[in-house]
């Protein structure tokens, strides 16, 4: 899949296996992305009905960074108990 994206054998060589997990993993996602997109055009094209796509992804990571924003707070909240002056961020 890599390679039919455009990477070369040197470019693969220098990732690290959690580098190469994230990459296949966008790779893929994104022809999958691009498969239903054609494949959706196709089918509307013939007659049949096109299902309406997932939330976006960014809704996901929106949730992420609110557990994210809590654990800072809860942090904040620790070193403040401590006796350590914190400013709101």
């Amino acid at each position: 899949m890599l390679f039919a994206s455009g990477w070369t054998l040197d470019d693969v060589l220098g990732l690290t296996w959690q580098q190469l997990q994230v990459v296949s993993q966008c790779v893929v996602a994104y022809k999958a992305e691009q498969a239903n997109l054609v494949m959706g055009a196709i089918s509307s094209a013939l007659g049949g009905k096109v299902k309406k796509q997932a939330k976006p992804r960014a809704a996901r990571v929106d949730n992420k960074q609110e557990g994210a924003g809590k654990q800072k707070r809860d942090l904040a909240s620790q070193l403040a108990a401590l006796g350590l002056p914190v400013e709101d961020v």
